[in-house]
Parts: structure tokens; sequence; C-alpha cells
């Protein structure tokens, strides 16, 4: 039987915990060949950063996996009738623009040496007390409510306004945001119809024409903010952005970081209603928010996992990856290899390697906004901490429904009773 069927077809119970099928891969080998999907399974932690150390061999140009592949070819199909000029820039869109995750080396690492330049620590650290302000601003906002539907209300919009902040643009935007964030997520692990196809691509080319307009702007006149960093930043003898790249940094950063911030902090918040004594030890030492997240984002990564292209023949394992083979690095099963790390299915603020988990990657292709998401989830908890004395489920019996893709791990919906501090 085909360990990651029930994952692959979405059953309900598989999206919401696939960690037991993880379990199953983990006391495998160390590559599983699923033989209907002719995909190839990386689950153990050593050979995730084996195979992302190797850009070389695994190419990073469909990270997503089939679910783009397959939403490509449909909506290529869909297009034939348009201008080949439309389909060309619809396509390049659809692509983020072939920068940063989506790019290889020699032009990955031209990419990132240039946005290194922009997207700086000291850059995320500046707007922090915007974030804590906005944060109290929210939370502030459903203090008074009988039963608050966090995600909504919180853990959407507090990363969205983080990311309006730091590249500059009107907070009057920041629904937009969410509209697009979703968008640019929505073919990723799961099916779309046609016509939720063209939607997306619709929401996708509205996000792709406003920054174009933004990032021209600040060409011209640039000001304190990110996006006037990335039209400014060089980096030695290379060729600078492009449009495109530019753009299509504005789609990876707004996509990932919107919305895995949003999963990471309700997965969170979760398990402090399931285990009240958390939110009580979290209180009485702040200093203990950073690693209890980061244990959240060991044991509930956003990101499942990342695909990569086999470029040569490889062998794991007595396996032989064919030129060409889909290779799903599955940063879930990693995170709870017991070879790394020492009871892996429970939450240890002590933990003394809590940053060797996978969920922001691992590589040359690593992460370039978990400084911002580290920072966003931990003030959006200490505000959250601080603010309110009780944090519960609005019903006791409450099942959290996850949305249907085996690659991004997220709630639908969490309804709290909150009582005021």
């Amino acid at each position: 039987m085909n360990v990651l069927e029930p994952v692959f077809e979405l059953q309900t119970d598989a999206v919401r915990c696939p960690y037991p099928y993880y379990a199953q891969l983990l006391r495998g080998g160390r590559v599983y060949h699923d033989a209907q999907r002719d995909l190839y399974v990386v689950p153990h932690h050593a050979d995730i950063v084996d195979v992302n150390s190797r850009p070389h061999i695994f190419s990073n140009r469909n990270p997503m996996g089939p679910a783009i592949t397959e939403a490509l070819q449909r909506l290529g199909r869909v297009l034939a009738t348009r201008p080949a000029a439309f389909q060309e820039r619809a396509m390049t869109v659809l692509r983020r623009g072939d920068v940063l995750f989506t790019a290889d080396p020699p032009e990955h690492s031209r990419h990132r040496r240039i946005l290194n330049k922009a997207m700086t620590p000291s850059a995320v650290r500046g707007i922090e007390h915007l974030i804590e302000q906005q944060c109290n601003e929210l939370a502030a906002g459903f203090a008074t409510s009988a039963v608050t539907e966090l995600i909504e209300c919180y853990a959407r919009p507090a990363p969205v306004l983080a990311l309006a902040t730091l590249l500059g643009v009107p907070l009057a935007q920041a629904g937009n945001f969410q509209r697009w964030a979703a968008a640019i997520n929505s073919t990723i692990g799961t099916a779309l119809s046609d016509d939720e196809l063209l939607a997306a691509l619709d929401a996708q080319m509205e996000f792709w024409d406003y920054f174009s307009r933004e990032i021209s702007t600040r060409v011209e006149a640039p000001g304190d903010d990110l996006l006037s960093a990335v039209t400014q930043a060089r980096s030695g003898s290379d060729a600078p952005l492009t449009l495109n790249e530019m753009v299509g940094f504005c789609a990876q950063l707004v996509g990932a970081g919107a919305d895995t911030t949003t999963k990471l902090l309700s997965a969170a918040v979760l398990e402090l209603c399931r285990v009240p004594a958390w939110a009580d030890r979290l209180r009485a030492d702040p200093s203990l928010i950073a690693p209890f997240l980061e244990e959240m984002l060991r044991l509930e990564p956003p990101v499942q996992g990342m695909f990569r292209v086999a470029t040569a023949d490889f062998e794991l394992d007595g396996v032989r990856i064919p030129t060409g083979a889909l290779v799903w690095s599955l940063y879930a099963a990693g995170n709870r290899d017991e070879q790394v790390f020492a009871c892996p299915h429970e939450i240890d603020l002590q933990r003394p390697n809590v940053r060797s988990h996978l969920s922001f990657g691992h590589g040359p292709h690593v992460c370039i906004g978990a400084g911002l998401a580290r920072s966003v989830a931990r003030i959006a908890m200490e505000v959250l901490l601080q603010r309110f004395s009780r944090i519960e489920l609005a019903d006791a019996a409450f099942v959290p429904q996850y949305e249907p893709s085996y690659v991004m791990h997220g709630m639908t919906a969490l309804p709290l009773r909150l009582t005021a501090a």
C-alpha cells in the first residue's frame, strides 16, 4: 500500500495530522518511491540537508511540486486563445518571476547576494515597535468580544500589516495583501477548477501590476523602506535585479511571509489552549516564547516540505533517483527524526538544538524572510499573553479543520474565548 496515499488524496484526518504517515517513512528506508506519482520522498533530517545542499544535482525550478506543474499545464491550455504576450506574462507571474526559490545557481546566488543587502536584520528590528503597536491595536479591537475568531481577527492581519510596514506600502492595502497571498498560494498542494485557477491568476496579475507601479515609483524617488532598498541594492559586478525579479521577490515575500506566519501563530495558540500550563509558563518567563515558537515550527511546520528536480542520476540508500525525477524533501518528517531530536514528538523549551528544524528550509534556499516571521510571531504571542489572562477554545469539543493541501499545513478557523488581564 502507498504509505502517503491518504495524504496525497487529502483525506480529512490525514490533512489534519499527517505525522503518523511520516513516522512510517522514518521507520523505513532513507528514500521512499511513490510509484503512482513517480515521486521520491526523502524523510530523514540528514538526507534532506544533503539534498538541499546540492542545488547542482537537485534543482529548485519546481519547489512547490506536482500541483503547480498541473496548474501551469492546465492554464496553458485555458489561455491558449489569449495573445502570446499575455500568455508569457501570465506564466512569468505564476513562476514568481523566476527569482530566489524558483531559481538555481548561479542566478539564485546573484539574487541572494543582492537581496541580502536589502533584507537585513536591522530592517526588521527597525519596525518591531510598529509591529507591537499593530498587534495591540488588533487585540484591543476584539478584547470585549464573547467569541474571537483568532485567525481572521489576529493571526492573519498581524503578519500582513507587518509586511506592508516593512515594504513601505499603505496599510490600507492590508486587505488586498491577504487576498493576494491567498491567490499566490492557492495552487500549492491541492487542485483547483479551471475557473478557480483563472480567478487566482487574475488576483496575482493584479498584485503584479500594483507592485510594478510601486517599484517603478521608488526607482525614481527612493524612500526609507524595503521596496526602495530592493530597487537600490547592488552587489559587486552582479547585474541589478530586473523589474520582474523585484516583483517576483515581493510575491514570494508576501505569499510565504503572510500565510506561513498565520499558520504558525494559530498552531501555537491552539497548543496554549490544549495545555494551559504553557501559557502560564510563558507569561512568567517571556524569554521562553521564542523557543516555544521554534518547537511549534518543528512540530507543525506551515510548509510540510519542498520539491526538487533531479538534474542527474543520484543514488541514495541503494535507490536510484533518475534524471528528471521529482524529489520531496519532507521537512515535517525530518523535524521529528529521533536521530536528531530527543523525544521528537514533545515540546522541550530547553532543547539544545531548538533551531535545527527544517521549517525554514536548509542550504542555499533557506528562507530569506525567516527573521521577519520569527519577530512577528514572537511579538504577536507576547501581546496576546500580556493582554489576556485566559486563552480558551470557545467550544471544548472543537476539532480544527485544515486547508486541503499536502504542502501547506494550517487551520481554517480558531474560535476562542479570551479573558482580559
